[in-house]
């Protein structure tokens, strides 16, 4: 996180943050997102086939479709089933999809951090910086896809980083 540390001399930074992780958890409480349906189910689906198998036997985990997305569920569900399945009853499907909703809170988050920092830095005014950030939690896309298990908020992230780091970094 250190590429996105804002100069210390900027007053009132710190506090926005912390008003725009309390407007993300807030939004990420209260709101209800819309039903999207999507692929999901069967990115879960595919991982949990896969588990049993080696990582070169699992023939639907390496599929061209988000590429990245089914091995980032396997590793993640290699990891933390043990101690996500009993939450839901020994559930694999539902543990799976869990862990891959995380993956796309975490990311929601990240691309608000990182829309604020980009804007702290153009207008060095952190307020104006949470404001837009906080626009950017509302829009429905992330509102609705940060809580379903998609690829998409955790592609966002990425790509929301590399612009920051190819626009303020060396």
């Amino acid at each position: 996180m250190s590429a996105l540390r804002l100069p210390a001399d900027q007053p009132g930074t710190r506090s926005s943050r912390v008003v725009l992780i309390a407007l993300f958890l807030a939004l990420m409480g209260f709101t209800t997102p819309s039903p999207i349906g999507g692929d999901t189910y069967w990115y879960v689906s595919q991982i949990r086939v896969t588990l049993g198998h080696a990582w070169t036997d699992a023939p639907p985990l390496w599929d061209f479709v988000h590429v990245l997305w089914r091995p980032l569920g396997r590793l993640l569900a290699q990891v933390f089933l043990p101690i996500t399945a009993p939450r839901f009853d020994g559930n694999a499907q539902a543990s799976i999809t869990f862990l891959l909703v995380c993956v796309s809170v975490v990311s929601a988050l990240i691309c608000a951090l990182t829309v604020h920092a980009a804007v702290c830095r153009l207008t060095r005014r952190p307020w104006i910086a949470a404001f837009a950030a906080g626009a950017f939690l509302c829009l429905s896309p992330i509102l609705n896809y940060s809580r379903c298990g998609s690829p998409y908020t955790a592609g966002l992230a990425c790509s929301a980083m590399a612009l920051y780091l190819a626009a303020f970094r060396p």
